[in-house]
C-alpha cells in the first residue's frame, strides 16, 4: 500500500459523493462508502497503522466538515458537506458536543504513539478531572512522552505558555530541585516581607507549573514527600510567610515498581487515584513502524486542529457542570457491590498475603476522588449520569500491589455483569462487526466483470435471464434480467445495463 493519509480521506470523501449521488441522501451507510473506496481486505490493517486508528470510524471523525451519526439498528452514517464552517460555528460545534470533540484530540494525540490508547484516554481524563495518575512501567516504555502529548491538549497563554515541569527523582534529589532554591535576599530579609524568612524561587519549578511530570517518585525523600502531599490535595504550597495557590492541572508520576511496604511512602501512593501500567509495544508490526519512524518525537497540533485544544475557561466551565453529575441507580449498586467484595476478598486472605500486605485498602477520599473521575468521564461522554460503562474506570483505581491488578479487573467486571450490564452493551460493536464482515464478503467473494450485452433471455426456474457466456468461454451464465432479484441457482448479485453491456457481479455459493 502506497497512501498517504491525504489520499485515504481523498478516496473517502470522493466515495461518499458517488454514494450520495446515486442515493440521492446525504447520510450514507459507512461500510457502502468504505466499500465503494476500493481499498482491498489487506489494505486495511494498513490504513488503520497509518493513522494509528482500530476502525475506518476514527478515520472519518478527523475529516473536516465530516460526522457520523447513528442510524436505526445501530447502523453508523458518514455525513459530509462542502460547506466551510467559520470558526465561530466550529467552536459552538466542539463547546456543545464534548464526546466528539475530546475524541477527536485523542485522535490526534495519539498519532506516533503505539499502544498506548488507554494511556492518553487516562491521562487526559486525569488533567480534565484535576487528579493525578501512576504509570508503573520499564523505563523506555513511553511515560514521559504521554505527559508531554497531554500538555499538547490545552491552550497556552500568549505570553507565557503552558508551564510544564519534569524531573528524573534520584536517591540525591532534594527539595530545592523540585520546588526551587532558596532566596537570599529572603533570608537576609530583604524580600517583600522585611522579614528574615525561609522562602523559595519557585519560578520554573513544580508550585508554577500547569502539569508536572515526575519519574521515579518513589524515590522521593520525605521532605519532598511532605510538600507533594499538600500540592496534590490542596493544591497550596507553603513559601515561607505565604500559602500561594498552585495552578496544576494534573500530576504525573511514574516509575518502574511499587512503593516498598512500611517506607512511609503509603500516603503519597493513595494520592494517584488512577493507576495504569504501561507496557512496550506488543505487536511486531507496530514495534518496525515504530522504530522505522523518524518523526514520532516531532509532534505539534496543527492550526486546524487548535479550536479542539482546551482552555482554562473551559476547565472552569467543566469543573461547574461535573459537580453537577449524579450518580445512577445502577451506578451505586456497582459502587456498593464493589466494596463489599474487597471487604470478602480482604477477609480470605491467606497469612502470607496478610504479611506481604495484599489488604485492598480504598478508604473514603479516595472513593470521593474515584466517584469524581467517574462523573468526568459522563460529563465528557455528554451524560448527566454516571452509568456502568463509567463504572469500569474503578479497576485502575483500587489497585495498590501488581497481585492485585488482575483481582481488581475481574472484581469489577463482576459486579457490573451482576447490576446490568451484559451483552447487550455490545451491539454497537458486533454491529460495526457485522458491517465489516459484509464488506469482507463482498471483497472476497463477489467478483465484478463485464460482458457484451445479449439479446437471449431464456427462462430459467420461472425466471427471466439473460444467457451469457463468461469470457468468451463456453461456459454459460444466467444473470437475472430483474435488477435486485437474488437466487442461488442463478449465482448473482446484481445486473444493470450500461452502455450497451451487462455489469454483474458472481457470486459462488458452497
Amino acid at each position: 500500500m502506497n497512501y498517504t493519509k491525504e489520499q485515504v480521506i481523498e478516496k473517502i470523501i470522493v466515495a461518499y459523493k458517488n454514494c450520495a449521488q446515486k442515493q440521492s441522501k446525504q447520510e450514507i451507510l459507512i461500510n457502502q462508502v468504505i466499500q465503494d473506496t476500493g481499498f482491498k481486505a489487506d489494505e486495511k490493517s494498513e490504513i488503520f497503522k497509518l493513522f494509528d486508528v482500530s476502525k475506518y470510524e476514527e478515520i472519518i471523525k478527523t475529516i473536516p466538515n465530516a460526522e457520523i451519526i447513528e442510524g436505526e439498528k445501530h447502523n453508523q452514517l458518514m455525513k459530509y458537506s462542502t460547506e466551510e464552517k467559520s470558526e465561530e460555528k466550529q467552536m459552538e460545534n466542539t463547546n456543545t458536543k464534548n464526546h466528539d470533540r475530546i475524541e477527536k484530540l485523542l485522535t490526534i494525540l495519539k498519532q506516533g504513539l503505539y499502544e498506548k490508547d488507554e494511556a492518553i484516554r487516562l491521562a487526559l481524563l486525569t488533567a480534565i478531572s484535576g487528579e493525578s495518575i501512576f504509570f508503573l512501567g520499564a523505563p523506555g516504555c513511553a511515560k514521559s512522552m504521554i505527559a508531554r502529548r497531554i500538555v499538547q491538549a490545552f491552550k497556552t497563554d500568549e505570553k507565557e505558555g503552558l508551564k510544564y515541569f519534569e524531573y528524573l527523582m534520584n536517591q540525591f534529589s532534594t527539595p530545592e530541585d523540585i520546588f526551587g532554591n532558596i532566596s537570599l535576599k529572603a533570608l537576609n530579609g530583604e524580600g517583600e516581607s522585611g522579614k528574615e524568612e525561609h522562602k523559595r524561587l519557585t519560578e520554573g519549578f513544580l508550585p508554577q507549573a500547569d502539569i508536572a511530570f515526575l519519574d521515579e517518585i518513589w524515590k522521593a525523600s520525605p521532605a519532598i514527600q511532605n510538600t507533594l502531599l499538600t500540592i496534590i490535595n490542596e493544591r497550596k504550597f507553603h513559601n515561607g510567610s505565604k500559602v500561594e495557590d498552585v495552578p496544576l492541572k494534573a500530576l504525573f508520576a511514574a516509575s518502574n515498581e511499587l512503593p516498598t511496604k512500611n517506607e512511609g511512602l503509603e500516603a503519597l501512593y493513595d494520592r494517584f487515584i488512577l493507576r495504569l501500567v504501561v507496557d512496550f509495544i506488543q505487536n511486531e508490526d507496530s514495534f518496525f513502524e515504530m522504530i522505522d519512524d523518524s518523526n514520532s518525537t516531532d509532534f505539534i497540533i496543527s492550526e486546524n486542529d487548535k479550536n479542539l485544544l482546551i482552555s482554562n475557561e473551559d476547565l472552569e466551565n467543566w469543573r461547574k457542570e461535573i459537580d453537577k453529575v449524579k450518580l445512577s441507580d445502577a451506578a451505586r449498586a456497582v459502587i456498593s457491590a464493589i466494596r463489599k467484595e474487597l471487604t470478602l476478598q480482604n477477609e480470605s486472605l491467606s497469612e502470607e498475603d496478610k504479611k506481604n500486605g495484599e489488604f485492598f485498602e480504598v478508604g473514603d477520599r479516595r472513593w470521593k476522588k474515584i466517584a469524581h473521575i467517574l462523573k468526568t468521564s459522563a460529563f465528557l461522554n455528554d451524560r448527566n449520569e454516571v452509568d456502568l460503562m463509567d463504572c469500569s474506570l474503578i479497576e485502575n483505581c483500587i489497585w495498590g500491589t501488581e497481585k492485585q491488578q488482575k483481582k481488581a479487573k475481574e472484581i469489577v467486571e463482576k459486579c457490573i455483569k451482576q447490576n446490568g450490564l451484559d451483552c447487550d452493551t455490545a451491539i454497537e460493536d458486533i454491529q460495526e462487526q457485522i458491517g465489516e464482515f459484509t464488506v469482507k464478503v463482498d471483497e472476497d467473494w463477489f467478483t465484478k466483470e463485464t460482458e457484451p450485452k445479449t439479446d437471449k433471455i431464456v427462462t430459467v426456474d420461472g425466471q427471466k435471464c439473460y444467457e451469457c457466456t463468461r469470457n468468451g468461454t463456453s461456459e454459460k451464465w444466467y444473470v437475472s434480467v430483474f435488477s435486485g432479484k437474488h437466487s442461488s441457482w442463478s449465482n448473482h448479485h446484481d445486473v444493470y445495463d450500461s452502455n450497451k453491456k451487462i455489469q454483474y457481479i458472481f457470486f459462488f455459493i458452497f
